[in-house]
């Protein structure tokens, strides 16, 4: 599954039943799987590494000096710009793993330690959520049940709208998220594990 932005994609960008997007409309991919094991986790981080490899192109509007915009047409010149997919001038591109079947705890952690630049989530929908943790470095999740694919919505949520691409228009879900908020309700109690070079401790 890709989130993109669909004001940058023509409808008619589609082959043989699949819609074609540009690598500069992505805001992030999801992998769905109803099962989820080391081989199928370990493919969906490779295809995702491999994302690297693709450069994004933008144009951006550049201020003229200020003795040359009177004597133009617009005050503005445009300036190309090409950057990598994870680079934040544009906005890093993320990624995560919504499974229906799923190892859990450890070794749910011990997947995750094994990720690539941007990934951000692992959801078992009924069951669990693993989220990247900054500080300490490492993973941090719970069985949240019923909580862990509306947590997971909010986390997406909370990707696009802080991915620093320009736009004209920003989208605003916090309507949603105190939504969301509010049939949360408590969080407390998570695990944690870090990432180490002999692997993830609990």
């Amino acid at each position: 599954m890709i989130i993109s932005e669909a004001n940058d994609v023509a409808p008619a960008m589609m082959l043989a039943g699949r819609r074609i997007v540009p690598i500069e409309s992505v805001y992030g991919v999801i992998e769905v799987k109803s099962s989820l094991s080391a081989e199928g986790y370990g493919a969906f981080v490779s295809a995702v590494e491999d994302l690297k490899q693709m450069k994004r192109r933008y144009r951006r509007l550049v201020p003229l000096p200020s003795h040359v915009a009177p004597i133009v047409a617009s005050p503005f010149a445009i300036s190309e710009l090409e950057i990598g997919s994870q680079d934040q001038t544009g906005g890093r591109i993320w990624s995560g793993v919504v499974a229906f079947e799923a190892p859990g705890g450890r070794t749910l952690a011990e997947y995750f330690a094994k990720r690539c630049e941007g990934f951000w989530f692992i959801c078992v929908p009924g069951r669990e959520l693993v989220t990247l943790w900054t500080n300490p470095p490492g993973c941090r999740g719970m069985p949240y049940k019923l909580k862990s694919l509306p947590l997971t919505v909010w986390l997406i949520m909370n990707l696009v709208t802080d991915n620093s691409r320009p736009r004209l228009l920003f989208p605003d879900f916090s309507k949603y998220r105190s939504h969301i908020v509010t049939a949360l309700g408590d969080l407390t109690d998570c695990w944690t594990a870090t990432f180490e070079e002999d692997g993830p401790s609990k």
